[in-house]
Parts: structure tokens; C-alpha cells; sequence
């Protein structure tokens, strides 16, 4: 066999290096055996359980007789996995066996699972950094042989620094580095530096590892050392260094390598005399270090002389550890375990660090030098008649490590169950203080209210009383005789004071310019019939109903459909799916853009076979995800969507192509029907935006309008990401652009310059989300300052900071008051018309309330806990600029406006209001409350003062993040 060698011991061979790193009767695993040369000798001479993998059948054969177990197996084909997982090991060696892999590294790394906690992987490799290498390739040389440096079955080559990165990969750290010595000629290249210029020559001694023929390492896992352990400077070995004996003293109290002595350790030689000088005046303890390695040991005597040889002519005893005091004051230390012996003091070195402690050492009180003589035999071979002892002592220590790790256990769990009992009660004492803290402040509030009470009263019976009461009774009963309930007459009366308010309300905020322009808009967006019916001027598109059947794809039917993906869910399957079956195209490509999903999305795309972009989530923004997605796609047409919107049947994007095939149109989009889930919320903030682009009852073919404002942009460069088809051609020219509305931007460059776009509400795609208020509350902030920076005539009213903070207040305490009061205790099902005037009436009369003087955060259930916190450092700052006037904000009218369109929505779709409708109006207006917040509070940012901008920045900073 070309891999078959004689253990020999006696010398500093990798293999003898290895094989002194493996403790007795440890648990191996040994990767490419051979014929098992190392592996008899870990068997038989250190008692070592091992399992073995080699590929070679011929060889494991041979190895076989020597393990307890041999896989067959090629290493990098991981097929020794399975039959080792429920094994660990103390020792993995790999001996001259990583050079030979494709991919060491892999399989390093997944090796190392098998260690113990604390076991070590040892290894031994070739380093091509030698002299004799380099001398090699300056003569034009890189020539494989047999064995050695260069065989001709090694796949990669390693230096130090190579050998360090190997390890530092795979999660290992090194805690110590021996090299084997080998001189240029003494290799298999037998090279001479007298050969070479004397310059060159000096380059190449010097070098750290001219003459390491071969790496040992031994590593532990990162996380099982101590970074005093790490060893990154290796020793080299010449063939006849055994390593050393070594005694110290202490000082101050400890040992330190720097005090101490030590000759050199002749191992497997029988009994040698050991003699070392010391100090004088030591007294209290020594430590002898018998070898440097795992061995067997044994002591004839020892002795201490004063060395007063010039006086007396010969050393002076001073004491003795021997059989005849039974080695008194002579005990073990770590990684030393003494046996039995009757002449002698036999002992194991079980570790790389074995200790002796001689602990009866005298004040000796001499000026003269000392000398410690040692006869002592130190054997890697262990006697066959102690084996089994030994065995026995690592059994012991097996279960006794068991036993401890069993109570450590049990200590653990009932140490948890001390803490998870502490914490419960920590928990319980907190929810006592907060309903302490709780009942507090309802308390407070009832007092507060009471005194409000009591003064509304005194107020009340003042009124009753006033001249000003007795003419509004007259003015109520005249109205109610000249325009009873329910008739045309009163209706428009009403109507037009409804919109007398609203006009006033906007003209106080946004100024005479805007209202003018926005009452010009309303009256040239539409023309009114006689019979009050709405139409518009919209071009109509030609849809092509083709039967199934029919569908013949065209040639340049190709599409790639780009979807940004994170965490997409279970329901991600069931979306490809359908956009796989999708029909009329020649080829349908899917192209997944993830930014960093963890759910098993990556595998859900795999199945599916679609092209996968994966990007990090910090590179993410909607424009970036789509714009990398375009550029990997190979169709003549992309779709946009996103991963939680489904086509409702296989011709879906079929119709939206014909749209573009059929029209004079570059993009199209369709509205969204929301899901079955869907809240009020959605529902309504979606009809609305439907009907403002007037795509509620019809299909639109949006242009560039005569007259440019943001109005009518808006309304007619809309596009939308949920489901947008457009050419490849006409996208690459424009892509997206901006972190936020990239759809609307791109929709108005493209009617700018000419291009016509398509939005259908006659083909819907089914798309929904149910997000928390604080979700809105950034979404109304983020809206408007994107469209203040698209739209230079956006009207941005001016609004102060402080009174908007105490608006904020004012108006949250208004709809906790609507919930808590009026709409507590409804007799359910209630007309629809009964429902809105008891909503309205409690805000029509919030102009004459007072700034509350406290509120309730924690106890609103129709709010998130991110909204709450903004909430109370709202109020935090609102309690130090409380005064008691009479409420003058804005935030009151603009939510009667967002509860019109609510109810106008409400009326539409429900006949009665229940249970249902009711709890799903009480989270509605909390989203409508908070959406309006984010945009108002946008204003004052956007209209602030460079000054005042400086204290709105954390408000800033937090909410435009992550929408």
C-alpha cells in the first residue's frame, strides 16, 4: 500500500506528534486511516475507542481489525454523517488528509460537530512554504512525486497563514503549533543552499518556517477556550527534542514560567538522573513538570542538596522523597494520576501539562545554591499489566463526569424554576402596582369630571335662562315648521351648511389661493346632468374578451414577473402557483427579489423554479428591489406585484396584456379588491382612492392633463405596484426612482412626456392588509412630505407645533369619549342614519369642551403598543403647555371629513349596523385619527422654522422609517 508506516516514538515524526495528543483511553474519530498504523497504535497502546472513515476499500479492510468501527465512505461526500449522529469524540485527527480534499474547509467544519465539549481536532499538513519548495520553483521547477510536499494526489496546498484561515473558517482556534524539521537536503528534493547566491540564500534561512516540513495543530472550538489558551506561534521540533523537565519556585505567592529551571527529557530511555539548580532560601512547595506530553512515569527518589561542594568537598543533603518515607510531601497535580508501586512511584501524565508538587519543603536559611536531583523513568509505551487500571480510572471518571453533568442538571432546571417562579412574582407585584396606578387615575379622571360636570350644569342652567336660548328655541321651531324632518328643503339646507364649514375650515388652513383652485377643480372635474347624475369625460378602452379556447399566444408574449420578497408566509405557494398557470403567454418567468427572508420563502421560490436575486435587508428600498429584479428579467413585458397578491383567475394578466396590445398605452394598472379579511379601514381608504381617480365604475386611459397641478397629476399619472404591466423596453428607460411612491412618480414622467397609461377597475387584483394605527400614523407623515417634494403647488398650511401637540390630545380624548360613552351602550342592530347622527352630534359639540387634564392610553384596545408610546410622549409634553381655553384646533374638522367619506361608504355597503360593523368602526376611526396625525404633523415640519425643525427631528427620524 502507498500510504503504510511504522509508528516510531522515539522521534519527532507527525505521526508520533500526533499521537501524543491523544489522551488515554479517549474516544476518537479518524478520518483516512490507511491501513491503520495510527489507529493500532491509539487501540492497543493508549486504549482508545475509534471509529474510523476511509474510501479506499482495500485499506479499510486492513484498518478494520484495529477500530471499533470503520465507515466506508468518501470524506467530502458527507456520508459519514448519518451513522455518526448520535456520537461525540474528545480526539478528531485528520493525519496528512486535508491537503488531499476538494473542499477542506467544508468538511472541517462539519467534522467539528462531532467534538465534546473541550475535545481537540488534531492535524498534521504539508507546508508548501518550504525551502526546499522555493528552491524548486526559482530553478523552474513544480514537479509532483510519489509522497511528501508535493504528491501527486494533493488537491490543495497549504502555509501557516493558510493553515490559520483553515481553521479560523471552520470555527476552531488553535492551542498549539508543533512543526516537524526536515533541511532542503534531507527532503525528497535534496536541495543545497550552496547552490544558490549567498543574498538569496540569507532570505530563505530566515524565514519563520524555512525548514517546517510538516504542521501539527491542535484546536479546540472557539467557544471551549479561554483566550489565554489561543496559540498562533508554532515550535518547531527537531527529531531528538522530547521536550523538557522543569521545576519551580514560587514568588509571591505563585509559579511563573520565567522562575524556573529545566534540562532537557530523555524519554523511553529507562532511569535517567535528572540534576537541576535552584535558587537558595526556597521553602513551602515546588513544582516538577515530568514531560510535556501524555506518558507513563516513575520515581526512584528524589533529593535536595545545599551545593556547598567548595566547603565541603560534596553536595549536602537536605531532604529526601523516597520509598523509604513513602515519598512524604510528594503529591499529584493536575494531569497526574499516581498508581500503584512498591520501589517506586509510578504515575500517568493524562494531559500536555502534567504537574508534582513537593510540598514539605524546610526553610532551608542557606546562603549556598540548591540542587533537586531526580532519578526518574518517563515511557510513552504504557505497561500491558496497568492497562487495565487505566481503563478502569477513565470509566470511574467517566461516570463520575456523567454523575456531575446529571447534577449539574438538575441544579440548572431548579435554578430555573427559582427564576421563572421570582419573575412570575415580579410580574404579579408590577400588574398590582399598575392597577394601583390605574385605579389612581381613573379616580382622578372621575373627580375631574364630576367638577366638569358640575360646572357644565351651573353652564347649562345659565343658558336655559339667557335671552340668547329663548331666541335659538324660537329660531329651531320656525326652521322645523317651514322645513320639517326628512323633506328636499331641509336636506339642502343642511348640505349647505355642511359645506359652508368645510369651506371655512379649509380656508382657515390652507388660504383664499388654494380654496379658489380647489373649487375650480371640483367644478371642472365633473359636469352635472338634470337628473344629478355624475358623467365623465374618460376615454374607454378596448378590452378583448377572447374565450378561452381561442387564446393563441403571439410571439413576443414573453413575460417576467418581479416580486420583492421577505417572509412572504404560507400563502407564497399558493401565488406562484397561480402565476405559473396564468395563460396567453409563450413563457411566464418568475423572478423573486429577497431581501433576507428566514420562513422558508427561498425553498418555496426553489420549487417553483423561479430565478432567485437575493439582496441584504439594510440594501432594501422599493425602487432598488424592482430595478435589480427588471434587470435579470429575459421577458418582453414585466409584471410588478408583491407577494401577498393574488390574480383571481388564470386570465387575469392575460386581460391586462391585450389592455396594452390593444390601446395606445406603454403601462396599465387595476384596482384591488380587498381580501375577505380586510377591515373597514382598508375598505374604505381604498373605494375612496378609486373613486378619486374615477376608476370606481369605469376603466381610464390616463394622459397628460391641460392643466398641470398636483390634483391632477395625481389623478391621472397613477400607477400602481400591486399590479403594473408594462414593456421591458419602455421601463429600462425610465425605471423606478425614490424610496417611497416610486409608482406614482413613475406614472408621471411617463404621461410628461407624452405616454398614455391605463388604470382598469373592470379587472381587479386581490390584495389587502389589516396594519396598526402607528403603521398610518407614519404612512399619513411619509405621504405628504413625498408629495411636497414632487408637487411644488402642494398646499401646506402653516401650523404650530405646540397647539397641534395639544390638538392631538384634544381630539384622542374626543374619540375615547365616543367609544367609551356613546357607542358603549347601543341597542344593536341600529339604523345606519341613527348610528351617524349620534357620531356626529358628539363631535359637532367638541368645539365647546375644555383640554382634558388627563387621558387614557393604556386602556385602549383599539390602538398598538408602538401608537401608545407616541401617544404618551405626546402627553408628556402636551402637560407642560395645558392652559384651560376652549378647544380652537383643526383635528376635529379634518376627521368629521375622513368620518364623511366613512359613512358615505358605510351607507353603501351595510344595511344595519351590528356587532360586527360596530367594533370594526371603533378600530376604523383610531386609523383614521392616527393617518391624519402623521400628515398634519408633516405640515408643521415641513412649514417649521429651521429652529423648531431641530425639535421635531426625533418625531422625524422615527417616523419615516419602514414604510
Amino acid at each position: 500500500m502507498k500510504y503504510e508506516f511504522k509508528i516510531d516514538m522515539s522521534n519527532d515524526s507527525a505521526h508520533s506528534l500526533v499521537l501524543r495528543h491523544i489522551r488515554f483511553g479517549s474516544q476518537v474519530l479518524e478520518f483516512g486511516p490507511a491501513t491503520g498504523y495510527m489507529t493500532r497504535y491509539m487501540k492497543e497502546k493508549l486504549g482508545c475507542i475509534v471509529y474510523c472513515v476511509e474510501r479506499d476499500i482495500e485499506a479499510a479492510r486492513k484498518a478494520a481489525n484495529y477500530c471499533d468501527r470503520m465507515i466506508i465512505a468518501d470524506i467530502e461526500s458527507m456520508d459519514w454523517i448519518d451513522p455518526l449522529s448520535e456520537k461525540s469524540f474528545d480526539h478528531i485527527v485528520f493525519a496528512d488528509v486535508l491537503e488531499h480534499l476538494r473542499d477542506p474547509w467544508k468538511v472541517l467544519e462539519y467534522a467539528k460537530a462531532f467534538l465534546k465539549q473541550g475535545g481537540t481536532v488534531v492535524t498534521s499538513i504539508p507546508n508548501i512554504g518550504h525551502s526546499a519548495v522555493l528552491m524548486e520553483l526559482f530553478q523552474g521547477r513544480f514537479e509532483y512525486q510519489p509522497l511528501g510536499i508535493l504528491d501527486e494526489t494533493h488537491m490543495r496546498f497549504f502555509t501557516k497563514k493558510s493553515v490559520l484561515d483553515l481553521l479560523e473558517k471552520a470555527g476552531l482556534c488553535p492551542i498549539k503549533w508543533l512543526g516537524t524539521i526536515a533541511y532542503p537536503e534531507d527532503t525528497e528534493f535534496k536541495q543545497e543552499y550552496r547552490k544558490f547566491p549567498p543574498a538569496l540564500q540569507t532570505i530563505l534561512k530566515n524565514r519563520e518556517d524555512a525548514h517546517v516540513y510538516q504542521f501539527v495543530t491542535v484546536s479546540k472550538r472557539k467557544e471551549d477556550i479561554c483566550q489565554t489558551e489561543c496559540c498562533m506561534n508554532f515550535n518547531s521540533l527537531s527529531h531528538a527534542n522530547n521536550g523538557y523537565v522543569q521545576v519551580f519556585w514560587k514568588l509571591d505567592g505563585r509559579f511563573d514560567e520565567n522562575i524556573s529551571a529545566k534540562v532537557p527529557l530523555e524519554c523511553n530511555k529507562g532511569f535517567v538522573k535528572y540534576e537541576l539548580n535552584l535558587p537558595p532560601k526556597i521553602h513551602g512547595c515546588l513544582r516538577v513538570d515530568p514531560a510535556s506530553f501524555p506518558a507513563y512515569g516513575e520515581i526512584k527518589n528524589i533529593a535536595l542538596f545545599s551545593n556547598n561542594v567548595h566547603i565541603t568537598g560534596e553536595l549536602e543533603p537536605v531532604l529526601f522523597w523516597s520509598k523509604e518515607n513513602n515519598f512524604e510531601g510528594l503529591s499529584p497535580g493536575p494531569g497526574v494520576v499516581f498508581l500503584d508501586g512498591q520501589d517506586t512511584k509510578k504515575f500517568l501524565c493524562i494531559d500536555f501539562d502534567p504537574q508534582l508538587y513537593l510540598t514539605n519543603v524546610p526553610d532551608i536559611g542557606s546562603d549556598h545554591s540548591l540542587v533537586l536531583r531526580i532519578e526518574m523513568s518517563i515511557s510513552e509505551n504504557i505497561p500491558q499489566n496497568i492497562s487495565a487500571h487505566i481503563n478502569e480510572l477513565f470509566s470511574e471518571n467517566d461516570r463520575l463526569w456523567k454523575e456531575l453533568k446529571k447534577k449539574n442538571e438538575q441544579l440548572k432546571t431548579q435554578s430555573n424554576e427559582l427564576a421563572r417562579t421570582q419573575e412570575e412574582l415580579k410580574n404579579k407585584n408590577k400588574q398590582i402596582q399598575h392597577q394601583l396606578e390605574k385605579l389612581e387615575k381613573q379616580d382622578m379622571l372621575l373627580k375631574e369630571k364630576e367638577k366638569c360636570l358640575r360646572g357644565l350644569q351651573i353652564e347649562l342652567t345659565q343658558i336655559y335662562n339667557s335671552n340668547g336660548w329663548k331666541a335659538l328655541s324660537l329660531y329651531y321651531k320656525t326652521i322645523d315648521k317651514l322645513l320639517p324632518d326628512g323633506t328636499k328643503r331641509r336636506n339642502y339646507l343642511f348640505a349647505l351648511k355642511n359645506n359652508i364649514r368645510k369651506s371655512a375650515s379649509y380656508l382657515k388652513l390652507y388660504g383664499l389661493k388654494s380654496f379658489i383652485k380647489k373649487v375650480k377643480y371640483k367644478l371642472n372635474s365633473t359636469s352635472v346632468k338634470l337628473d344629478g347624475k355624475n358623467t365623465f369625460d374618460v376615454p374607454q378602452l378596448k378590452l378583448v374578451r377572447v374565450p378561452e379556447k381561442k387564446i393563441e399566444p403571439t410571439d413576443d408574449a414573453t413575460v417576467s414577473i418581479i416580486i420583492p420578497t421577505k417572509n412572504a408566509g404560507e400563502d407564497f405557494d399558493l401565488l406562484l402557483a397561480m402565476l405559473q398557470k396564468q395563460k396567453g403567454f409563450k413563457n411566464v418567468e418568475i423572478i423573486i427579489v429577497d431581501s433576507g427572508s428566514t420562513d422558508g420563502t427561498l425553498e418555496t421560490a426553489k420549487d417553483y423554479k423561479t430565478k432567485i436575486v437575493t439582496i441584504l435587508p439594510e440594501q432594501f428600498s422599493h425602487s432598488y428591489a424592482r430595478n435589480l429584479g427588471a434587470s435579470h428579467a429575459t421577458g418582453n413585458f414585466l409584471l410588478f406585484t408583491t407577494q401577498d397578491a393574488f390574480p383571481p383567475s388564470d386570465l387575469w394578466l392575460y386581460e391586462l396584456f391585450c389592455v396594452l396590445k390593444n390601446n395606445e398605452v406603454v403601462a396599465v394598472s387595476c384596482a384591488e379588491t380587498p381580501r375577505e379579511d380586510a377591515d373597514l379601514f382598508y375598505r374604505v381608504i381604498a373605494w375612496n382612492h378609486y373613486k378619486f381617480l374615477e376608476v370606481d365604475k369605469n376603466d381610464r386611459v390616463f394622459c397628460k392633463p391641460e392643466a398641470e397641478n398636483y390634483m391632477t397629476l395625481r389623478k391621472n399619472g397613477q400607477l400602481s405596484d400591486i399590479a403594473c404591466l408594462i414593456s421591458k423596453d419602455i421601463f429600462m428607460k425610465y425605471k423606478y426612482r425614490f424610496n417611497y411612491a416610486e409608482d406614482l412618480d413613475l406614472g408621471i414622467r411617463l404621461i410628461k412626456h407624452g405616454h398614455k397609461i391605463a388604470f382598469l377597475g373592470s379587472t381587479r387584483i386581490i390584495h389587502s392588509h389589516n396594519r396598526p394605527p402607528y403603521y398610518f400614523l407614519k404612512r399619513g407623515y411619509v405621504d405628504n412630505l413625498f408629495l411636497s417634494d414632487i408637487f411644488s403647488d402642494f398646499p401646506i398650511p402653516f401650523i404650530e407645533v405646540n397647539s397641534f401637540i395639544k390638538d392631538i390630545v384634544f381630539t384622542y380624548n374626543i374619540l375615547n369619549s365616543v367609544i367609551k360613552s356613546e357607542l358603549l351602550n347601543l341597542k344593536l342592530p341600529l339604523k345606519i342614519d341613527e348610528f351617524i347622527s349620534i357620531v356626529n352630534n358628539k363631535f359637532q359639540i367638541a368645539n365647546r369642551c375644555s383640554y382634558p387634564a388627563s387621558i387614557d392610553i393604556d386602556g385602549n384596545e383599539y390602538i398598538d403598543n408602538e401608537f401608545k408610546s407616541f401617544l404618551t410622549r405626546i402627553w408628556y409634553h402636551y402637560s407642560g403647555h395645558r392652559n384651560h381655553e376652549s378647544y380652537n384646533g383643526i383635528l376635529i374638522d379634518a376627521l368629521l371629513g375622513f368620518l364623511d367619506i366613512t359613512f358615505q361608504y358605510i351607507r353603501n355597503t351595510y344595511e344595519l349596523i351590528d356587532d360586527y360593523v360596530l367594533e370594526d368602526f371603533k378600530s376604523c376611526i383610531f386609523k383614521e385619527y392616527a393617518i391624519l396625525c402623521g400628515a398634519h404633523l408633516a405640515y408643521c415640519y415641513l412649514k417649521s422654522p429651521d429652529k423648531e425643525k431641530d425639535a421635531l427631528h426625533d418625531i422625524y427620524s422615527e417616523l419615516i422609517k419602514g414604510v
